[in-house]
């Protein structure tokens, strides 16, 4: 009886081993972004202006500094509820207030800052709008709530694909 080649052999292995690796779904995002433009009261835009997007329930903070256009983004947020604080010399410190980022949400927030001494702050309401103008995408987040009461057949998770 012959062995196998090495090569054969190898081939094998490597197929077994690839069997174990993660395949990733890169369709389902659990992250969202938040970009936006800094301007003066004038409409100007506002480069190197600092901004704060702190995470109310941990507290974790990102900072960004805004570019040559007066834009800044963050990407790769854990969805949750944020307040963002705005800074620049010459400039009152501008704090958003408490809004939600949800799974796969670009939400566009552009501030406006008003010439002051940096002891000056001044608060400001954000809204986010339904109407996703950052891409074509559709999605919803689905609470804990609405997944218990799906009617399965059976409770069989295949029942989904049909």
């Amino acid at each position: 009886m012959r062995l196998p080649s090495a090569s054969l052999r190898l081939a094998v292995l490597c197929c077994s081993l690839l069997a174990f690796v993660p395949v990733h779904s890169y369709g389902q995002l659990s992250s969202a972004s938040a970009t936006g433009t800094i301007r003066d009261t004038g409409g100007g835009v506002l480069p190197n202006t600092r901004v704060v997007l702190k995470n109310v329930d941990t507290s974790v903070e990102r900072t960004a500094v805004s570019n040559s256009s007066g834009s800044y983004t963050f990407l790769n947020i854990p969805p949750g509820r944020y307040t963002m604080e705005t800074s620049a010399a010459g400039f009152r410190t501008t704090t958003v207030s408490e809004f939600n980022l949800a799974v796969n949400q670009s939400s566009t927030i552009d501030i406006a800052l008003e010439v002051g001494t940096l002891a000056q702050t001044l608060a400001i309401e954000a809204r986010s709008s339904a109407i996703e103008s950052q891409t074509s995408e559709l999605g919803t987040v689905v609470s804990e709530k609405q997944v218990v009461d799906l009617p399965l057949n059976g409770r069989n998770l295949r029942s989904f694909s049909r």
